[in-house]
């Protein structure tokens, strides 16, 4: 795979990584364990967060 072909795919598990992380947001709002805080919320993220960065670290190894 070439550099160029890994970038594509790469903005394609970020926009993935930020649908998923709207979501979150909008169903903790809803079910009221939202916080407010710039790091009040991480623990929300993690499992997705992990997810997207092993998916990154897979593509990179992927790269001629």
């Amino acid at each position: 795979m070439t550099k160029k072909e890994a970038d594509e795919k790469a903005k394609k598990i970020f926009e993935e990584l930020n649908q998923k992380h709207d979501e979150i947001i909008e169903q903790a709002k809803k079910e009221g364990i939202w916080k407010c805080g710039l790091d009040s919320n991480r623990e929300l993220f993690l499992q997705v967060d992990n997810e997207a960065k092993e998916k990154l670290r897979e593509l990179s190894s992927q790269i001629e």
